[in-house]
């Protein structure tokens, strides 16, 4: 079980990834994006598991975007990238908070889930649902701290 103050660093450290432009940010990408992994879908009937050149490499620059984001935040914090991740994954099991940013980030940072996600909008639209439902709830409890 983790102090509260390492609790409280873990939600304020996320609660300044996830801020309302990252998300939009995140949204516009996917948005912008989707149809080429349709495009990839449509032409690979037989066989799923290959994905374009495109497709990888627009993969590579969202996560980018992500990691750089994470990265700048939690050294503004005074962590590292692994003392950040062993504090959440200490937590998952008694903060859903915290359990819900690490399920959206490994949708996020894995590339076939990635892929799933871009290629449905109604998948889409509940990550982003999730995300915006999960960085009021943050918002919410550092504002009674």
């Amino acid at each position: 079980m983790l102090n509260s103050n390492v609790s409280d660093k873990i939600h304020s450290i996320i609660s300044s990834i996830l801020t309302s432009d990252i998300l939009e940010k995140w949204k516009s990408f996917m948005e912008d994006h989707s149809s080429e992994f349709l495009e990839d879908e449509k032409n690979q009937i037989s066989d799923s598991s290959k994905f374009s050149l495109n497709s990888t490499t627009l993969y590579n620059e969202f996560s980018s975007i992500i990691e750089e984001r994470f990265s700048k935040v939690i050294v503004s914090y005074d962590m590292t990238e692994d003392e950040f991740y062993k504090a959440c994954s200490e937590t998952t099991d008694e903060d859903e908070l915290v359990s819900t940013f690490l399920e959206i980030l490994n949708i996020s940072l894995n590339f076939q889930l990635f892929v799933d996600v871009m290629r449905d909008e109604a998948k889409r639209a509940w990550m982003f649902s999730m995300l915006d439902i999960w960085s009021r709830k943050i918002s919410e409890s550092e504002a009674k701290t």
